[in-house]
């Protein structure tokens, strides 16, 4: 396994910890606000943006996760991971799906595209 391969499991294995494993009291995050977005939705909404730095480092580092087609590839799994962990989430007994987090989840992860695509678009002019 590439050093690159090893990274990006680390970090799909970490992001599907940290949503299904609760990190406080669900009712401070539901009912907190910031310009009248609940402060867990603003969460599942940054989360995704771990993928993009990710990507930026790996740049940085010189480190691929995929041999071909890897733009596709991290896209794929930038996407399919917070259905994924959503989808967990039904699994285990304190926690439900959210078709709202889910929402959440994947405007955050379209923001990391975005950034991605900026990324790979600067590394092309240099």
């Amino acid at each position: 396994m590439t050093k690159g391969k090893l990274l990006l499991m680390i970090v799909v294995l970490g992001m599907i910890v940290i949503n299904i494993i609760p990190t406080g009291s669900s009712q401070v995050l539901t009912s907190e606000r910031i310009l009248n977005i609940r402060l867990d939705h603003i969460l599942h909404y940054m989360i995704w943006l771990g993928f993009a730095w990710l990507w930026v480092f790996s740049r940085i580092c010189d480190i691929r996760f995929f041999q071909r087609h890897e733009l596709f590839k991290y896209a794929a799994l930038l996407f399919l991971t917070p259905l994924l962990c959503e989808y967990l989430q039904k699994m285990v007994p304190y926690r439900s799906f959210n078709p709202v987090d889910l929402i959440y989840n994947f405007l955050g992860a379209g923001l990391a595209f975005i950034f991605i695509l900026l990324s790979k678009a600067q590394e092309k002019r240099y």
